[in-house]
């Protein structure tokens, strides 16, 4: 119904990058109002700003002030609404085409925009011409399940606390078995995660992030990264990723919650099948944690998952593997009380 160079006309929309319009094109509500009909009444608090794409409305105030409006006017080029309660009521008087978008949603992808990490970049690697980047690293990143969750302010100091380091291609970034100590992110260029059973193979390119898993379980590296061409990673420290990722992404709720929950919920317990028989959450499905990235495909996106934290540092990673696939999760916080309390019963 419209496109990305159309769209970029309105008002907000006009200060995002052209990566960033693609996502607001996706986030569109379009509503087809006839003569006569009303697009939003006034007092209403809305969640969506609400624009006109083509047909003409009246906005009548509160002392019945009335101003026409036509699609084709500099003025439509707003929002029909800049406050969250709408003040005035909007009745078309003719057959009308608008679209609305989640106000939060749209508020997020300007800030991305204007914390500007291209200009930042291109700037920087003028000076350190190394330091070459992919333009769009960045936004592939935001653009996660995962980095969807974190506040904008912490996305802004992400950003500023990633330390950029030119890499040769061979070079490995990280090795199976050594302590975990970073949180990376490619910039440009292209890697690999292997590991020495020749279990593991999965191809990186910008945007993507490892290295968080022996972070989020103090383990040794389970795989190794290494590159396949000439690149640059972002290099984000243990405490900076606990601060600015862990704890915003890492939801929990109390074990006496869970009953009294009214939402359709799952308990998913991640350890090894013979530490699942000798304890588990009542009404857990045991998916090993080596296993669960294989068995995503068989989970619901509209169902809530949690996860018992008896399994300790696993809970935490299983939550973050869930999190990266777009589930909702939380964490059973003292299940172990409610494990072994009901074996004792």
């Amino acid at each position: 119904m419209i496109t990305d160079n159309v769209l970029a006309r309105f008002e907000h929309f006009d200060q995002l990058t052209p990566h960033l319009l693609l996502d607001a094109l996706d986030a569109l509500e379009f509503l087809r109002i006839d003569e006569g009909g009303f697009l939003f009444k006034r007092g209403k608090a809305l969640p969506e700003s609400y624009f006109l794409l083509d047909g003409t409305l009246d906005l009548i105030d509160s002392n019945f002030n009335t101003s026409s409006l036509a699609a084709s006017s500099d003025q439509a080029m707003l929002a029909l609404n800049g406050e969250p309660v709408t003040t005035v009521t909007a009745r078309a008087t003719s057959r009308v085409l608008a679209f609305a978008i989640n106000r939060e949603h749209l508020a997020r992808l300007v800030s991305y925009s204007q914390s500007n990490p291209h200009a930042i970049a291109r700037s920087y690697s003028t000076e350190h011409p190394e330091l070459v980047e992919d333009d769009d690293w960045f936004e592939r990143l935001l653009d996660s399940h995962l980095f969807s969750r974190i506040p904008m302010a912490h996305v802004q100091q992400l950003f500023t606390r990633l330390r950029s380091i030119p890499v040769k291609a061979g070079e490995k970034i990280m090795r199976e078995g050594e302590r975990g100590d970073y949180f990376y992110v490619l910039a440009s260029g292209n890697a690999v995660i292997t590991n020495a059973l020749g279990t593991i193979r999965v191809d990186l390119t910008p945007g993507m992030s490892f290295g968080e898993e022996a972070l989020l379980g103090k383990t040794p590296r389970n795989a190794s990264v290494t590159m396949l061409t000439d690149g640059v990673i972002k290099r984000l420290t243990e405490e900076d990723f606990n601060e600015l990722i862990r704890r915003p992404v890492m939801q929990y709720i109390e074990a006496s919650e869970v009953e009294s929950l009214s939402e359709s919920f799952s308990v998913l317990d991640v350890k090894m099948p013979i530490e699942f028989r000798c304890g588990h959450y009542p009404g857990a499905i045991n998916m090993p944690l080596s296993r669960l990235r294989d068995q995503l495909k068989d989970l619901s996106t509209g169902k809530l998952y949690l996860v018992p934290d008896d399994a300790e540092g696993r809970a935490e990673i299983a939550a973050h593997i869930l999190c990266q696939a777009g589930f909702n999760v939380r964490i059973i916080k003292d299940a172990a009380a409610v494990i072994y309390g009901a074996q004792a019963s």
